[in-house]
């Protein structure tokens, strides 16, 4: 069996009032994926754990916000990984939320995203979402 296959990602959508995503820079070091990306707030599923425990932990991790409401976006399979995308609002600025992993954080407009380098995965969420939002 593929190590890959047991593996489980998550990653959410981060939406404040004005309708900007917040976005982390990735670290750029040797060993991460897409090192010097702009990303969505993730990671890995610990052993056992569920996706929707494991966003809420990975939250936290990454920028010390309690996650309280949030919903599944999509389900997807990235590089043979299993992936959870979620959404939810956050009704926090930059300078409330700290920096645990990454080298910065940023709210940018939905419109403006293809100024960044965003990871493929991450990017091809946020398109899911737009599109989504389009029809609705």
């Amino acid at each position: 069996m593929n190590f890959l296959e047991n593996q489980v990602g998550v990653s959410i959508i981060l939406l404040n009032s004005r309708n900007q995503v917040l976005l982390q820079l990735r670290d750029d070091i040797e060993g991460i994926d897409y090192p010097g990306y702009w990303g969505l707030i993730g990671g890995g599923c610990k052993l056992n754990e569920a996706p929707k425990k494991a966003i809420i932990r990975e939250v936290y991790e990454e920028i010390n916000y309690n996650l309280k409401q949030f919903k599944l976006l999509r389900q997807f399979y990235q590089n043979g990984i299993k992936e959870y995308a979620y959404i939810s609002d956050i009704d926090m600025k930059i300078s409330e939320l700290e920096i645990n992993e990454g080298k910065a954080l940023m709210f940018e407009s939905l419109l403006k995203l293809d100024k960044y380098k965003i990871r493929d995965d991450d990017l091809e969420t946020l398109k899911y979402f737009i599109n989504k939002e389009l029809l609705t």
